[in-house]
């Protein structure tokens, strides 16, 4: 699949808030969604690994997921669950949002 030049940012936290809810917790602030997306995809430059090939696609969907679900349950105060259940249709929104 090829890659936007740049993520849906929008959508990716309107996805945050739908995995909050998909989870039953509180949804954290749009703010803390916003610095995890910027801290993930771009400081650590995850996006830009991902359009070179040094990761798949998947693996950058997943990484997304892994740290949204860690967001969720932290300002909830919650375990992580030891898998999570997300709904196909929410993962094909995030995976729509980062590659387009």
């Amino acid at each position: 699949m090829h890659m936007n030049k740049s993520p849906n940012i929008e959508e990716l936290l309107e996805c945050g808030v739908s995995l909050a809810e998909e989870l039953g917790m509180e949804v954290p602030p749009r703010e803390m969604f916003n610095s995890k997306i910027d801290e993930v995809l771009f400081e650590r430059e995850n996006y830009e690994c991902a359009k070179s090939g040094l990761i798949t696609n998947d693996e950058l969907v997943n990484l997304v997921i892994a740290h949204f679900q860690t967001l969720v349950c932290n300002n909830s105060y919650a375990d992580k669950p030891s898998e999570l259940k997300l709904s196909a249709v929410l993962r094909s929104r995030i995976q729509s949002a980062l590659l387009g």
